[in-house]
């Protein structure tokens, strides 16, 4: 099966560090959007090549993890979007969803 999506805001990062890569992410990110969004609007994916193939944990897939776990306590700072909904909580039916997604090709 194929699939092609279009990627409007993608945007490559470096960083050294898990800290570094979580900061070039969260820079990458347009405040813009991300304000403007309920709470409980965005949701963050942590992505390695290997993640559908099954079998055991894909290399690289704890650090994008790690990753993104970082990148999305940054944005709870700033933006209501990242922020989790109270329990019993729903987004309204037309409140825009936000995906970000995190792809770590290599280590840096």
């Amino acid at each position: 099966t194929y699939a092609l999506q279009w990627l409007p805001c993608a945007a490559e990062v470096q960083g050294a560090s898990v800290r570094l890569l979580a900061d070039a992410a969260v820079a990458a990110c347009g405040d813009a959007l991300l304000g403007e969004a309920p709470r409980g609007a965005l949701a963050v994916h942590a992505l390695v090549p290997d993640l559908l193939k099954g079998g055991r944990t894909p290399r690289l897939l704890r650090r994008c993890e790690a990753i993104a776990d970082r990148a999305l306590e940054r944005l709870r700072v700033r933006h209501r979007s990242a922020r989790p909904l109270a329990a019993g909580e729903a987004l309204p039916g037309d409140a825009p969803r936000l995906l970000l997604q995190l792809l770590l090709l290599s280590p840096e």
